[in-house]
């Protein structure tokens, strides 16, 4: 049978397409991406990858000055049913049941750090101009990704079942909500916000988004905020020569002092020191 696992790639710097896909990962470097899913809005970045539904309904939209590349996977309905089929089960109810797999249930949609698949997608994205075109190499390849995505989502279950609700269709709609403050958290993270405002996009008060938050993700909202700009300029001084000044302005801090003292907290350094550690001599 003929796999329908796919990669594409593109660059532009302005985009747009609204339509129905195949579950996918989508990343890109040089800027970011903006989807509407209908469910939400997700920013996807340099630092981070979205994951859609088979049969996701979007729209994707770029508005960069400079071209944007694109590097996403399209996974065969196949393998996504087979990958996600042994959660749960012994291997025996397995072995004896191959290939009566049922459908799989909807992912959750959602950003993650694209740390979570650097050593699954940098075989991919290195050799699939040479190897994409073998079906054993793309489908093992994707198969590495798939197992990465199949931890994610266990996480999120064990996420969602920390929310303390009695009801488990309760804890699932608050924790649709509460990712859903997570992805605008993301989408605005270079602007100040308030919990008055994220708590409006999720449709969650003050005190369910905090108490809510908290119990998912282990931290506050604030943190979050903190870790995603800490994040960003990790990234800007990896593979930039811009300022440090202008690196913290970029990414939403409102004054170098207190980007250099959170950024030495969470790296263990200052910026000018990670730069150099990073890119010994590129910027000497």
């Amino acid at each position: 049978m003929e796999s329908r696992n796919f990669i594409l790639t593109g660059s532009a710097a302005q985009y747009y397409w609204k339509g129905e896909g195949l579950c996918s990962v989508k990343t890109f470097r040089g800027g970011a991406a903006y989807y509407n899913t209908g469910k939400g809005n997700f920013r996807v970045d340099e630092t981070s990858f979205l994951l859609l539904n088979d049969g996701s309904e979007y729209a994707i939209e770029i508005g960069q000055r400079k071209p944007v590349d694109s590097f996403c996977l399209f996974f065969d309905r196949s393998l996504l049913d087979e990958s996600f089929y042994g959660i749960g089960r012994t291997d025996n109810y397995q072995l004896e049941n191959i290939g009566h797999y049922q459908q799989t249930s909807e992912l959750f949609e959602r950003t993650y750090p694209l740390a979570f698949l650097e050593n699954a997608m940098v075989p991919l994205i290195s050799n699939h101009k040479v190897l994409g075109a073998e079906p054993l190499w793309l489908e093992q390849s994707f198969l590495s990704v798939m197992e990465v995505l199949k931890e994610l989502q266990n996480n999120d279950r064990a996420a969602r079942e920390r929310l303390q609700a009695l009801r488990a269709s309760t804890r699932e709609e608050l924790y649709r909500r509460t990712l859903k403050a997570r992805e605008y958290i993301h989408a605005n993270s270079e602007r100040p916000l308030s919990l008055q405002e994220i708590g409006l996009a999720a449709h969650l008060s003050v005190n369910h988004l905090l108490r809510c938050f908290k119990q998912a993700f282990g931290m506050s909202p604030h943190v979050y905020l903190t870790k995603l700009k800490i994040a960003s300029a990790q990234n800007l001084l990896k593979t930039t020569a811009i300022s440090v000044s202008a690196i913290a302005e970029a990414v939403g801090f409102i004054s170098l002092g207190s980007f250099s003292l959170l950024f030495k907290q969470h790296c263990g350094k200052s910026p000018e020191a990670y730069r150099k550690s990073q890119l010994p001599g590129r910027f000497a």
